[in-house]
């Protein structure tokens, strides 16, 4: 397994000839491997205990020999300098190595903030960027080589510790996200995830929205990011800081006040706060919502949103008839034009999914939707491309974009 794990030229490195940098950062991949080894429950790395631990030693003592050491915990010191890390492309490949060695400062500063702990995704985004990089010298291959190798086992050692497979990588190349309810629908996307990488896009899209929540005080735009992040949080998926329930709390105390904001946006994280706070009051302003949208919806005098609302909180209207509803998106979606935004061609399209199973939605349009859609997965729109991805090309699960 080590001939598999850790590439030649350094298992055979000839020590006494190897730069005091180089050899530092073979002790530290060693110390690493090692140690990953000697506790993994996994039988195909037990055997790399006896090998690494033998050129650990050795690295080890020459270090100390040269004095560019004075004991062995100095090797593994974590850099007592920060890193700039706003633009990973202008950083330099020891710069970059830094800055994936100074991963412990990074968990404690997400253990303070309430963050989720058990993810990589910042580590791997500097693996990535150094894998489109190309080394000078052995020195920064060796660096190189450290991240990606230390990155590999330590997702290992999540996916094992979350049983979940790692997966294919996912694509680190998306567009911008343009708004709170585009981010919104995007963790409701991922929240389906079933592999290590599909979480961990979910982790960076969930440190987003706690970023975007705490640098605004338009608390009532964003009470739907806040209710998608405790659902998360409420189904153990992940993490999100204890402060987020507050937002909710400001945000719908504030709307019921002095409303700012459609009431179609309010549905969900009323609805959520009833179920966190057993609220019930909430849900009795939530259904008049939502059963207004529905009476607004087959009078022929509703938004898109309306019409999204009516579907995808059916359960809450009094005598829901999907026929007729089904009628009202044929309607509705037969005169739209080619200038809608990805957030709209989703909800237009989840509309279709939860009601084609009891009624018929006309499939030219559903079909016409969809080629829009593509055309903009196409320019890397994160929402476009997220939504093909892991709704359409898995019908079977059972995925709501309702935020």
């Amino acid at each position: 397994m080590m001939e598999t794990l850790v590439p030649a030229y350094i298992r055979s490195c000839e020590i006494s000839s190897a730069a005091d940098a180089e050899l530092m950062t073979i002790c530290r991949l060693f110390g690493v491997v090692t140690d990953f080894a000697l506790v993994t429950m996994q039988n195909r790395y037990r055997g790399i205990a006896t090998e690494g631990g033998r050129l650990l030693r050795r690295v080890e003592k020459e270090l100390i020999r040269r004095r560019v050491v004075h004991s062995a915990s100095e090797i593994y010191a974590i850099p007592d300098r920060d890193v700039d890390c706003a633009d990973l492309s202008v950083l330099s490949i020891a710069e970059l190595e830094q800055l994936f060695r100074l991963r412990p400062r990074r968990y404690e500063t997400r253990k303070n903030e309430g963050l989720e702990l058990l993810t990589r995704y910042f580590e791997t985004a500097i693996v990535n960027e150094l894998g489109r990089r190309q080394p000078s010298d052995r020195g920064e291959r060796l660096m190189i080589d450290y991240c990606r190798i230390v990155n590999r086992l330590e997702l290992e050692n999540v996916g094992f510790i979350l049983r979940l497979p790692i997966g294919e990588a996912e694509s680190d190349k998306y567009g911008n996200i343009a708004s709170a309810e585009e981010l919104a629908t995007l963790i409701a996307i991922h929240a389906g995830y079933r592999t290590l990488n599909e979480r961990e896009r979910l982790v960076n899209y969930v440190d987003m929205a706690v970023k975007m929540l705490c640098n605004t005080s338009d608390t009532q735009s964003l009470a739907c990011l806040a209710s998608v992040l405790l659902d998360l949080d409420r189904q153990n998926k992940v993490k999100c800081p204890d402060r987020v329930n507050g937002v909710l709390r400001d945000s719908i105390s504030s709307w019921i006040e002095t409303p700012l904001v459609d009431a179609t946006k309010m549905v969900i994280p009323m609805l959520t706060l009833e179920m966190l706070d057993s609220d019930y009051s909430l849900g009795v302003k939530a259904r008049k919502i939502v059963n207004r949208c529905y009476n607004n919806c087959l009078a022929g005098e509703h938004t898109l949103d309306e019409l999204y609302t009516a579907v995808v909180c059916s359960t809450y209207v009094t005598r829901f008839s999907p026929r007729r509803m089904a009628l009202c998106w044929n309607s509705f979606c037969d005169g739209i034009n080619d200038g809608l935004s990805s957030l709209q061609i989703c909800r237009l399209l989840e509309s279709a999914m939860e009601m084609e199973d009891f009624v018929t939605i006309n499939q030219s349009i559903k079909q016409r939707l969809l080629l829009l859609l593509s055309l903009k997965a196409k320019s890397c729109d994160p929402l476009a491309v997220a939504f093909l991805d892991k709704v359409m090309a898995h019908p079977h699960r059972n995925v709501s974009l309702a935020v």
